[in-house]
């Protein structure tokens, strides 16, 4: 499995928020990493779904 590239962003606010160089594949429900696409994931939720930093080594 490819991981796509990504980072978690951090507010002073205690918001964050995950960009991603991957792309959402809608015939899997998954991620195709290291796109040049860029994906903005804005809950916590949906980035352990995707693993998405920090989750990409969950399983």
């Amino acid at each position: 499995m490819a991981a796509p590239q990504d980072v978690k962003l951090a507010f002073t606010c205690g918001k964050h928020i995950y960009l991603s160089a991957s792309q959402y594949v809608d015939t899997s429900d998954s991620l195709y990493g290291m796109s040049d696409d860029n994906l903005v994931v804005f809950e916590e939720a949906v980035a352990k779904k995707y693993r998405v930093v920090p989750h990409a080594s969950d399983a």
